[in-house]
């Protein structure tokens, strides 16, 4: 079964243009969103909207998300782990933005740290409850 998907090709700024899909949408009326990802969903090519499609991020806990964060800002500085050194300043990187992504680090390492506290906290008072239940 073939599907044909309609493009839309739109002017740039600086010259050029961009394709973009227009989703075929619910059955075949078509939603018509603009995107330049479609997903298949049952059977057909969909955009995320119709597909119901979610990111993964809602799902994970607190600390998982605040541990990601912190785990992309250390990788943008080159940082090795927790307990690495602190590496130099990279080429061509402002003193001030520096500064600042390291601030962004240290802040998402103790959200997470907190929020895993918490998590640990709450897990450890439900097995509790359990086995004064029992």
């Amino acid at each position: 079964m073939a599907e044909t998907i309609p493009l839309d090709h739109r002017p740039r700024h600086f010259g050029g243009h961009r394709v973009y899909f227009l989703c075929p949408g619910d059955t075949h009326a078509g939603c018509g969103r603009r995107v330049t990802k479609l997903f298949l969903a049952h059977r057909y090519f969909l955009c995320r909207q119709c597909s119901g499609l979610v990111h993964a991020s809602p799902y994970k806990y607190p600390w998982q998300r605040a541990a990601r964060r912190a785990h992309k800002l250390r990788q943008r500085l080159a940082i090795g782990g927790i307990d690495a050194p602190l590496p130099e300043k990279p080429r061509g990187m402002q003193v001030h933005t520096y500064a600042r992504l390291l601030d962004e680090v240290l802040q998402a390492e103790m959200r997470a740290g907190d929020a895993y506290t918490n998590w640990l906290q709450r897990l450890a008072a439900r097995v509790e409850s359990r086995d004064v239940n029992s």
